[in-house]
């Protein structure tokens, strides 16, 4: 992969780690609504950008159609779809975890 998108993918990934640790500072929605934006943006970028790619770039190249295609792209997603699924778990857990130890709130 080129290294500008590997490089936009670890940003937004950074960015929703922020988040995340701005929920363990406060049990802010709008920090929980950041993590679910940014990581449906890395998604969407590291989905973009591995459709794309999934069969390779040059001479030897094989295009790949139908079943084969869906194959390569989802076999290429795990890693992404696993560190974004892994981020939204920690935030939402760290959020209700938080929201039940603030007094007063409902």
């Amino acid at each position: 992969m080129d290294l500008i998108i590997i490089f936009g993918f670890w940003f937004l990934i950074l960015a929703t780690a922020c988040s995340t640790i701005w929920i363990f500072r406060s049990a802010s929605r709008a920090a929980l609504v950041s993590v679910f934006a940014f990581t449906l943006a890395a998604l969407a970028c590291a989905g973009f950008f591995t459709w794309m790619l999934r069969d390779g770039l040059g001479p030897d190249s094989v295009t790949s159609t139908g079943l084969e295609a869906w194959r390569r792209f989802a076999s290429e997603m795990l890693f992404p779809a696993g560190i974004c699924s892994l981020i939204i778990t920690v935030a939402v857990g760290s959020f209700l975890w938080r929201r039940r130890k603030t007094p007063g709130v409902a």
